[in-house]
């Protein structure tokens, strides 16, 4: 959970840097979206699959 959580943060800051947010129309708004949820839940997915494991004790 920790190691989704930390890339969810990196993915935001990702998107705030590379697009206006301000200026974005609704539906590049909703692509963009869209394109974030699919990318972070096949980077769970993906992780959770391989058998990727982050402990930090």
């Amino acid at each position: 959970m920790l190691g989704v959580f930390i890339v969810a943060n990196i993915l935001t800051g990702l998107v705030n840097l590379s697009v206006d947010t301000l200026s974005a129309s609704p539906l590049a708004a909703f692509m963009i979206l869209v394109a974030y949820t699919f990318t972070l839940c096949m980077l769970a997915g993906l992780a959770q699959f391989s058998g990727v494991r982050i402990k930090f004790w």
